[in-house]
Formats: structure tokens, C-alpha cells, sequence
């Protein structure tokens, strides 16, 4: 609590994860950060089974260099469970300052401003 944030679930493997990314990177980043909303990029679990870049290398690969606001992370097989339970390749929460998930949705790419508007309430 405190801080809105779009917590976003992809796999590295993923080409529109991959695309989605990068155009964060290009198109969005600097829209998030002003409006002091955090994107929390998150792995599934084990790639959800499947072959792809280490974390690390898919976040530098596509845009990522230490950006304030932009976090990557690695999901356990609990959180993937309960936050991804369908095992959706690319799948996000919106999550405004008091907590509250106030809008979810697969395709961030196709919702990054409408999911920035839910998070931030305007």
C-alpha cells in the first residue's frame, strides 16, 4: 500500500511479452514513472514449462537498464498459481495506492494507458 503499481505477468519465452516490453521501454516508461506508478514485471514460475532467456537477460535485451519504477522479478509456483493461475503468457493487475486491484486484463501492450489510468485513478 502506498504506491500504485501494474503488476504484470509474462514469460521470456513469449514474443508479445518480448514486444510488450520494449515498447514499455520506448512509449511508456516515462508516462509511469511521472505519475509515480511502478510496473513489477514478473516471470511466471519455471517459464510455465518452457524454454526461454534467463530473466536477466530478456530484461536487458528489451529495454532495461535500472530504470527507477521498472522492476523485474521471478515468480514462485505459489504466486504464479494464485496470481496467474491460467497460465496466460502475458496477464496484468492494475493496483491502485490503497491496494486494491481495480483493473485486470491480458495484452498490456494493448492497455498500458487505459491500465496507468486505472492504477492512478484519473
Amino acid at each position: 500500500r502506498g504506491d500504485p503499481l501494474v503488476l504484470w505477468w509474462v514469460a521470456t519465452w513469449c514474443s508479445s511479452c518480448t514486444y510488450s516490453t520494449q515498447l514499455f521501454a520506448q512509449s511508456y516508461y516515462s508516462q509511469y514513472h511521472s505519475a509515480g506508478v511502478t510496473l513489477l514485471e514478473i516471470e511466471s514460475y519455471n517459464d510455465l514449462g518452457q524454454s526461454g532467456p534467463s530473466l536477466s537477460s530478456f530484461a536487458s535485451s528489451n529495454g532495461y537498464s535500472g530504470q527507477a519504477g521498472w522492476v523485474f522479478g521471478t515468480g514462485s509456483a505459489s504466486g504464479t498459481s494464485s496470481y496467474n493461475p491460467s497460465g496466460y503468457l502475458d496477464y496484468y493487475y492494475a493496483i491502485n495506492a490503497q491496494g486494491t486491484i481495480v483493473a485486470e486484463g491480458a495484452d498490456l501492450a494493448g492497455s498500458f494507458s487505459s491500465a496507468l489510468q486505472a492504477a492512478t485513478g484519473s
